[in-house]
């Protein structure tokens, strides 16, 4: 895939924005403008793997497989906020807020019938 991920801390000058291209860092990393936190874009995911192109039979497929490794990181990783958002759509696939509690990011996630039935 190609992958961009920009990042600043709070107190920073500066975010600083690292591109790489087939795993090896292609540009930077180098200070660019941006916001207090992490900002990861990946484009064209498999484009040079086929075999993995072809068993994701169709880019809903794809997508789907995205929003459960995600969505798992979302679950188990408290404090931390996740936003996935396909290019080119306003909603986001997943918004997790870094303040909500698991129960919260259960609902979320799942729905809340769902998340009543999985927590005592």
């Amino acid at each position: 895939s190609h992958l961009t991920v920009t990042t600043m801390t709070e107190g920073d000058a500066h975010a600083t924005k690292t591109v790489f291209r087939d795993s090896r860092i292609d540009e930077g990393p180098k200070p660019c403008a941006g916001l207090v936190g992490t900002t990861i874009s990946v484009e064209d995911l498999f484009y040079n793997m086929p075999i993995r192109k072809k068993a994701l039979r169709s880019s809903g497929e794809e997508l789907a497989k995205v929003v459960e490794v995600v969505g798992r990181y979302a679950l188990f990783h408290e404090g931390l906020g996740i936003t996935l958002k396909r290019h080119g759509q306003q909603r986001p696939d997943i918004c997790i807020s870094q303040k909500d509690s698991r129960l919260s990011r259960m609902r979320l996630l799942f729905g809340a019938p769902v998340a009543s039935n999985l927590l005592p």
